[in-house]
């Protein structure tokens, strides 16, 4: 019968959230028998262990999902009848991911309608606010603005005066996003539609194409907006009768 080596300090898993590892003080050419099962909701469940020799030890690498919540958890370390008493310790990993990565839309009467899918890809929760704002600049704008200022006969500081200015006079303002639908807590391996809108500020101009980062949570995802200089066509209202 496998028995524990109660004198032995605990294996301690330690690392990013889908792969901790430790090295157990078994010889390398050992560690093929070497298995791992970690506590979970049902008890001590198996896990993937990759193995590779590290002096005169073994490095055991677990294989976990990386939405596996935040903590610690026991584990038992098992080589041939012996077996290690364990802790994996999980650290928190906020990440989020979206379908499209990046958005491209255009601008009619300083709205532009969004809709996106987000997956929370990492193990904490993640909050979908109900706005957003953010600013956009004009397309190339800094290597608009530094060429203005290196053909400007100024020196110095008015020389830098000069590309600010010229930043300034291509910032759209700032854009607010309202999210209509999708809004609230988004847990570990979780996904949800967003659907929302994007609202220019009041210096966007029309033709002109507008980038900038939209931050949400822990992402950052690229906006890109075209504004339209079509004006959004709005229904005549019928004329009364007698009306001239």
């Amino acid at each position: 019968m496998a028995r524990r080596l109660a004198d032995v300090p605990p294996v301690v898993f330690s690392g990013p959230a889908g792969s901790p590892e430790a090295i157990v003080d078994v010889p390398s050419d050992s560690r093929q028998s070497i298995s791992v099962e970690l506590s979970g909701p049902d008890g001590m469940q198996p896990v993937r262990a990759l193995t590779a020799a590290a002096g005169a030890g073994t490095l055991v690498r677990l294989v976990i999902p990386e939405s596996t919540a935040a903590g610690s958890y026991d584990a038992v370390v098992q080589v041939g009848d012996l077996r290690y008493p364990g802790t994996v310790e999980v650290p928190e990993q906020t990440a989020l991911e979206a379908v499209p990565s990046t958005l491209d839309l255009v601008a009619t009467d300083g709205v532009a309608p969004v809709r996106l899918t987000l997956v929370n890809t990492g193990n904490v929760p993640i909050e979908v606010r109900g706005a957003y704002a953010f600013g956009l600049l004009e397309e190339r704008a800094l290597e608009a603005a530094i060429g203005a200022g290196l053909r400007d006969t100024a020196r110095g500081v008015d020389r830098l005066g000069r590309m600010a200015d010229e930043v300034a006079d291509r910032h759209a303002g700032l854009i607010r996003v309202a999210v209509t639908e999708g809004a609230g807590t988004l847990e570990p391996d979780q996904r949800v539609q967003v659907v929302g809108e994007l609202r220019l500020g009041d210096k966007a101009q029309a033709d002109h194409r507008y980038t900038g980062t939209w931050p949400i949570g822990p992402l950052r995802l690229a906006v890109a907006v075209r504004v339209s200089a079509a004006p959004v066509t709005r229904p005549r209202r019928a004329k009364s009768k007698g009306a001239k």
